[in-house]
């Protein structure tokens, strides 16, 4: 495998050479960023290598630079002091490996996962298991690239392998810069290059350690260092800075979004749905940029990337998070919708017409502002659209409340009353509110300043005789709480 033979050349040639003082090529001479995207047969022969010398199911942090007998990136691209990607292409060039070099070429789609808690294993296989049916579905079989930050990014420049304190960016502009990453275009340029985006959401429902890192918000920084251990909850990619800016791009640049999944998640995917879908949907609802974690090392580079996203606002930084947590939620609650809804048309009639996913589904689209999605979901078996008071056996009210209504106290501030009741004295539907009743899933990214929680010591719900707008920070409180599976000793103080 043309492939396999080249990362065995750079295995020796590390073995049996010196290391490159610097990188084989200055920075304008290496492949622009968007031109190393790895096809699946490069994909396939780094995991036929890993298997070979050990370290497949080791995480990509291990991979990139850890302690072993396994070869790191770090340790197969010394030769080079280039990315992985662009080290095999050289061999191949040099070598006349035609083959493998075709596997390195323009990206088409961006990767974004986690290094903490990912396994290489499980990464080679979600990335297989999204592009392979992409491959099959594109005119005439088109291959795709792929653009993975651990193979197309040189981890030695990174890792500052190169860098010597006598030569800095004042003293030697040109000396600093050929040691150094350049990060002020490879990201971007990746992204310019791609229209896909597959962002790895395992654990879908797993619990883990987090690392100890900072926040990326330093005013929540500021009150204090996470907890640890601090058990998080979902996957991986949405707690970590660089993912949620990365995912925040792409589709800001209207890439399309496909979620990864890992290959344990993806057998059991249906179940999920079935039976953890609420959890999944808190754990959604839960995303805040602020509470992404991130290195020292980056949170200043991030940051100032975030910053740009909210020019001339009053609070940059604020305003910025706030937009990065607004598109990546909305993108992956529509995941979550679509995901159910294909689960559901795969049910036979009757077994839809009684499944739980229904309700569940069509809660979350009804506090997303879908009335119309959300009443074709409830439609269910029966064909005719059923009452929010009229649910089917064994199925949960389409707007169940927060943990007051398990208590037996019905709706929160309405002391257990039933549901109000037009003037025709029909139940009225959840898709219908009352005149002059503001609607759940109107809830701004912001309410006003010093308003605090509406409820909780912030202030009183505001009313008026004829049901004026609710709060709209009472109303999200009510979205988080409604969907949030995790009790609340599980959370983060």
């Amino acid at each position: 495998e043309p492939c396999l033979l080249a990362l065995e050349t750079l295995r020796t040639e590390v073995r049996t050479s010196s290391p490159a003082a610097l990188p084989i090529k200055p920075h304008d001479l290496r492949l622009p960023s968007g031109d190393r995207g790895v096809s699946l047969a490069f994909l396939a022969a780094i995991g036929l290598f890993y298997e070979r010398h050990g370290g497949v199911s080791l995480a990509m942090g291990d991979i990139c630079k850890g302690e072993g007998e396994h070869v790191t990136v770090c340790a197969l691209t010394l030769s080079t002091g280039l990315s992985l990607a662009e080290s095999v292409a050289h061999v191949a060039e040099r070598d006349g490996l035609l083959l493998a070099r075709g596997a390195v070429s323009r990206a088409r789609g961006f990767f974004s996962y986690s290094w903490t808690g990912t396994a290489l294993v499980d990464m080679l296989a979600a990335i297989e298991d999204v592009v392979r049916p992409l491959e099959a579905l594109s005119v005439g079989g088109g291959e795709r690239h792929v653009w993975v930050d651990m193979f197309c990014a040189s981890q030695n420049l990174l890792a500052g392998v190169y860098r010597t304190p006598s030569i800095t960016k004042e003293s030697e502009p040109a000396g600093y810069l050929a040691r150094k990453e350049d990060t002020d275009r490879i990201f971007d340029d990746a992204l310019e290059a791609v229209s896909e985006v597959y962002f790895y959401c395992s654990p879908l429902v797993g619990e883990w350690d987090a690392p100890p890192h900072p926040f990326l918000s330093p005013q929540r920084d500021a009150k204090g260092a996470p907890a640890q251990p601090w058990v998080r909850r979902g996957a991986a990619a949405i707690t970590r800075a660089w993912c949620l800016f990365e995912l925040s791009v792409a589709l800001g640049k209207k890439c399309k979004l496909h979620v990864a999944l890992s290959r344990a998640d993806c057998k059991a995917f249906g179940e999920m749905l079935s039976n953890e879908f609420d959890q999944i949907a808190g754990i959604v609802a839960a995303i805040d940029a602020r509470d992404a974690q991130i290195s020292k090392v980056d949170r200043g580079y991030i940051l100032g990337r975030i910053e740009a996203l909210a020019p001339g606002a009053a609070d940059a930084e604020a305003e910025g998070l706030s937009h990065v947590t607004a598109r990546v939620s909305e993108a992956l609650r529509g995941w979550l919708v679509a995901s159910a809804r294909e689960e559901l048309g795969r049910l036979a009639p009757a077994e839809r017409a009684t499944s739980v996913l229904i309700n569940s589904c069509g809660r979350l689209l009804y506090v997303q502002g879908d009335l119309p999605g959300a009443e074709a979901v409830s439609r269910g078996g029966g064909g005719e659209a059923r009452s929010a008071r009229r649910p089917a056996p064994g199925h949960t009210r389409l707007d169940p409340q927060p943990r007051q209504a398990a208590e037996g106290q019905g709706r929160p501030e309405r002391r257990g009353g039933a549901a109000p009741r037009g003037g025709a004295g029909e139940a009225r539907r959840v898709w219908r509110p009352a005149p002059g009743h503001a609607r759940l899933d109107r809830v701004p990214r912001h309410g006003a300043k010093g308003q605090g929680r509406p409820g909780r010591r912030g202030g009183a719900v505001p009313r008026g005789a004829g049901g004026a707008a609710r709060d709209a920070r009472r109303a999200a409180t009510l979205l988080r709480e409604a969907l949030e599976a995790r009790p609340r000793d599980a959370r983060r103080p």
